[in-house]
């Protein structure tokens, strides 16, 4: 349904919730232009077409307003029991009315600690809402008042859950090196560290240290394969004033299903996400402080005990072990009332512009943009294996029971607001809730893999 780097997890939480007998189906932006969308086991797709190439919506708030239409109107054809709405902008793409459990990413914590206390009791959810992460429940309920939402994890696949996927070609030299074997994924965003990462791994002698941009084009699989190969996962997300904040990384919940150890910080919600878990912490900013954090991390006896704390913590993480959660919420979700007050009671924001004609996938602009593409684009119900390829997209939809949901252990409250220092103007704050989480991509086609 989504590339890894923009909602694999969302993609896994469907194909759990259809393996428990749940009927899953999935509305998403489909760019034409992009190729056939990724499929899962399980989950029937609803393309919603957006004009033009496959793009992000951050810092294009009439892209991210067109596609929102764009949901809205394809899943007003569905019949639907419950919205299971991951991040605040897909809120405005379900029908007014409907049923709706909120989901809270980091994403949608780190806009409401930036907007004022007003705005943010404006906006914020008012229906049933779960958090993905203890640390964004504390947060949330630090900056709004009120009860803690409840917890629901994403969990990770196991290697029993797993088929053999062939190793990505980049990554050969890093898995035949014959020293310790560190590993970091992510996004090449602002906070996310990996120009720390890269500096720290030309510290070390004899590390091989392998550091995946999405622009290498791993897929989703591919990459639980190189975690679970690893011998050390470094999670180098920075914090402070201007920098975004974090939840929970997904990629140490998989590292930990792994039975990986995981090194994070110095973002304080990554570095409480591994205390949690009984793994390292990194708490000084540069690549001096990580570069020892990692030696320290790979002695023989350390590592032997944070493998062993992973492997507990991981046994809890597991979709089979979080989904009871997640089939709780939701049935509680079922039974609230429908059409709670504010933002989130349902509905197109009448404020909201109309999108211009280049990106309206009916007009006539939009047909001339893609004109070049038209004769290889697929049919907007076609779809694909899951291979890493397709759109990417921050927006999904998926269905829980007979009708269609929309579509990131105990935290420590010192950290709940965390590294935001941030403050919009009122000019910001439009743009910020139409794009929500996404933040532009940056291509770095290189590779880290320990010089040494």
């Amino acid at each position: 349904m989504l590339r890894p780097w923009a909602g694999h997890f969302v993609a896994d939480l469907g194909e759990a919730l259809a393996r428990s007998g749940v009927e899953v189906c999935a509305v998403v932006p489909w760019f034409g232009a992009g190729g056939a969308l990724e499929a899962r086991p399980g989950v029937t797709l609803a393309a919603a077409p957006v004009a033009g190439p496959p793009r992000s919506p951050a810092g294009d708030a009439a892209l991210g307003v067109t596609m929102l239409r764009a949901l809205r109107e394809r899943a007003a054809r569905e019949s639907v029991d419950l919205w299971l709405c991951h991040w605040w902008p897909t809120g405005w793409a379900v029908p007014r009315g409907a049923r709706r459990l909120m989901v809270l990413h980091g994403s949608d914590v780190d806009l409401l600690e930036r907007l004022p206390r007003a705005v943010g009791r404006r906006l914020a959810p008012a229906e049933e809402t779960v958090a993905v992460a203890e640390t964004l429940a504390w947060r949330h309920a630090d900056r709004l008042g009120g009860a803690r939402p409840t917890v629901c994890r994403l969990g990770a696949r196991s290697a029993a859950d797993e088929g053999e996927a062939p190793p990505p070609a980049f990554a050969q030299g890093w898995l035949d090196a014959s020293g310790p074997r560190v590993l970091t994924v992510g996004r090449a965003a602002p906070g996310k560290g990996l120009a720390v990462a890269r500096a720290a791994a030309r510290r070390l002698d004899g590390v091989a240290w392998l550091t995946v941009t999405p622009a290498l084009g791993a897929g989703p699989r591919q990459i639980e394969q190189l975690i679970r190969s690893a011998d050390l996962v470094v999670v180098p997300s920075e914090g402070g004033p201007g920098l975004p904040s974090e939840g929970s990384p997904h990629v140490i919940t998989q590292a930990l299903v792994a039975g990986v150890p995981v090194l994070g910080g110095p973002n304080a919600a990554v570095r409480a996400a591994v205390r949690i878990a009984g793994q390292a912490e990194v708490c000084d900013a540069g690549p001096d402080a990580l570069a020892e954090a990692v030696s320290s991390a790979l002695e023989p006896s350390r590592r032997a005990a944070l493998a062993k704390a992973a492997r507990r913590a991981g046994a809890g993480l597991a979709w089979g072990a979080v989904l009871p959660a997640w089939l709780r919420a939701i049935e509680g979700a079922r039974s609230a009332p429908a059409g709670l007050a504010g933002l989130s009671g349902g509905g197109w924001p009448s404020s909201l512009p109309r999108p211009p004609a280049s990106h309206d996938p009916s007009s006539s602009a939009a047909a001339s943009a893609d004109a070049s593409s038209a004769s290889r684009r697929p049919s907007p119900w076609s779809v694909a294996p899951f291979e890493g390829r397709g759109p990417r997209s921050p927006l999904a939809a998926a269905r829980v029971g007979r009708g269609v949901c929309g579509g990131s252990p105990d935290a420590c409250k010192p950290f709940a607001t965390g590294d935001v220092a941030r403050r919009p103007s009122v000019e910001a704050v439009h743009r910020e809730v139409v794009v929500g989480h996404v933040r532009p991509p940056v291509v770095e086609p290189e590779v880290v893999a320990g010089d040494r």
